[in-house]
């Protein structure tokens, strides 16, 4: 159970980390919990996609474990692991089993065959398995994983349609070779083809192989230009993730290879899905679903982060502050960190599917699959079987989603990229571009807001400090101090620069906080209307309103106190 001996020192940990909010190391330890524990042993640590709000809760196995909860989940482990240095026997466990994946001649990853899947190849687990092999691979450099990963990539090329330089997936995934009928029904070109795109720079970024790079830059002109996925003006409908993940490689290929364009088109996508979230980070899962039910999927959160910061770094600097609002606004909130609003009066016996031993406790750290503004469970919603489930019919009936596990794993990826891409050193320049509490190799950053307009910033290595000053500060009541001396303030370009700074200095940076009410009103087109009023302390919501259902969200007087 690490880092955890105990449930007892899980459930402290887990308090403290309500009180010290926004320290994004101990939210990565707090989500190892889930992420070692949400495993099933019997299985070869198999991860439960599913949690029902049951009594007692049941985390039970599902479609996406085999190779997208896999992928996702040692991808986590891994990222935890370089930001807090905390490695995990588990870590191991799921090494091996993503390696059993891939049992075939064709090089793809498989799910193992099962009562309640068959045994196939989707697409969107190959591109959860392959961000796995990347960065297992860039960390080991171990020449066995990087034989995977080519014939991974040829695999890939074996079963995309070529049209000139367009490559597409052209169904959601395939049955082994040999299967009549091999390739499956078609969802859409994002969750085909476009999820693949960042995976595979990110393999070509990591690798080296060209065959990575083609794929990638054939599946992005195939988004764009021929598949009518989306609009002009990057409209889109249903699925946000896949569609929000698509546009992050776009972002990415422009980034690599200086096409503009293919940043702008990015842009645009990340505009329009702005307009479907709030300024807090709140992301719906679908675009214009068509009833009552409205939530956000902690996946769309990440999602919008990453997107954010690479526009951020590709000119349009001012994603910097959305990238903020969302990380310490509604990534956060989205973490579970009491379980006491469950009901565990109850004791049942599992099966080879589910478990209901402790998962209440298990679940600490996970991340909500469908919350609303105010609360970390947006609705009541039974189990919609789909094209992918053949287990026993009547198993769901009842029974309300909880979690979706693929949100644990998200959760964590967004925060690494907050920590990632907080601060970076261009030649003697060193850049804070976001400002949460952290030790970084060049600063040490102490944020204090929202108790008060402070940020104090000790410098190890830094002769040139280059510090983004919030949007909501006002700059006319900024100060700035060097080991307790006042220091002249000067911009470049919209970053306040200090230079001559020794490895001791200490550095005060203080300005008004200003307070602000504001409401939201969201809804799918045509169906109910849901609104919630919250306040504002500079860049973080202190309160929510109406009061969530089950665990309401932004109770934060505490952070004022």
């Amino acid at each position: 159970m690490p880092p955890f001996q105990t449930d007892k020192e899980l459930l402290e940990f887990a308090k403290h980390c309500q009180h010290d909010t926004f320290n994004l190391k101990n939210r990565m330890i707090l989500s190892l919990n889930c992420l070692s524990r949400l495993l099933d042993p019997r299985l070869d640590y198999l991860p439960y996609f599913n949690v029902f709000m049951t009594d007692p809760p049941e985390a039970c196995h599902d479609w996406p474990d085999y190779g997208d909860m896999t992928g996702r989940y040692l991808e986590a482990h891994l990222m935890i692991e370089e930001m807090t240095g905390v490695k995990t026997i588990e870590q191991e466990k799921l090494k091996a089993l993503l390696l059993s994946f891939f049992s075939g001649n064709d090089g793809l990853s498989y799910r193992h065959p099962k009562p309640w899947h068959e045994k196939s190849a989707l697409m969107f687990d190959q591109s959860r398995v392959l961000f796995a092999l990347n960065r297992w691979y860039g960390k080991t450099r171990d020449k066995k994983l990087l034989s995977v990963i080519n014939k991974f990539l040829k695999g890939l090329l074996s079963v995309a349609t070529k049209k000139g330089n367009y490559y597409s997936w052209g169904g959601c995934g395939f049955l082994p070779p040999g299967s009549p009928n091999r390739t499956m029904s078609k969802i859409g070109p994002a969750y085909d083809t476009g999820i693949m795109i960042e995976p595979l720079l990110d393999c070509y970024e990591i690798t080296g192989n060209p065959l990575a790079l083609e794929l990638a830059a054939g599946a992005i002109d195939y988004i764009i230009f021929d598949s009518g996925e989306f609009g002009p003006n990057g409209e889109y409908t249903w699925h946000l993730h896949s569609h929000s993940a698509t546009a992050i490689g776009a972002v990415r290929y422009g980034l690599l290879f200086h096409k503009q364009s293919y940043i702008d088109w990015g842009q645009r996508v990340y505009e329009f899905t702005k307009k479907h979230g709030t300024d807090f980070g709140w992301m719906r899962e679908a675009v214009d679903r068509k009833d009552d039910l409205i939530g956000c999927e902690t996946c769309c959160i990440m999602d919008m982060i990453e997107l954010g910061i690479l526009l951020a770094q590709a000119g349009y600097k001012d994603y910097y502050d959305d990238v903020e609002r969302f990380g310490k606004n509604h990534l956060l909130e989205s973490q579970i960190l009491d379980a006491d609003w469950l009901s565990d009066t109850k004791r049942k016996e599992g099966t080879e599917r589910y478990t209901c031993d402790n998962v209440k406790n298990r679940m600490l750290g996970s991340f909500a699959g469908w919350s609303a503004p105010n609360d970390i469970l947006a609705y009541e919603e039974c189990y919609l079987h789909d094209r992918f489930e053949i287990g026993t019919p009547g198993f769901f009936d009842g029974k309300v989603r909880l979690l979706q596990s693929c949100c644990n794993a998200s959760g964590p990826k967004g925060i690494y990229f907050l920590w990632r891409h907080a601060v970076h050193k261009i030649g003697e320049n060193v850049y804070v571009h976001l400002l949460f509490t952290n030790d970084y190799e060049k600063v040490r950053v102490k944020n204090h807001i929202p108790r008060e307009g402070r940020i104090e910033i000790s410098v190890i290595n830094a002769p040139t400090l280059l510090v983004r000053i919030p949007r909501f500060a006002d700059n006319r009541s900024l100060k700035v101090t060097r080991d307790n001396k006042p220091v002249d303030t000067k911009f470049k370009n919209d970053y306040l620069m200090l230079t001559g700074n020794l490895p001791v200095s200490n550095i005060a940076l203080t300005f008004d906080l200003t307070e602000r009410e504001d409401s939201v009103t969201i809804c799918n087109e045509g169906f109910k209307q849901f609104t919630y009023n919250y306040k504002w302390v500079g860049d973080t919501v202190v309160k929510m309103e109406p009061k969530g259902k089950y665990f309401h969200l932004y109770n934060r007087s505490h952070l004022l106190d």
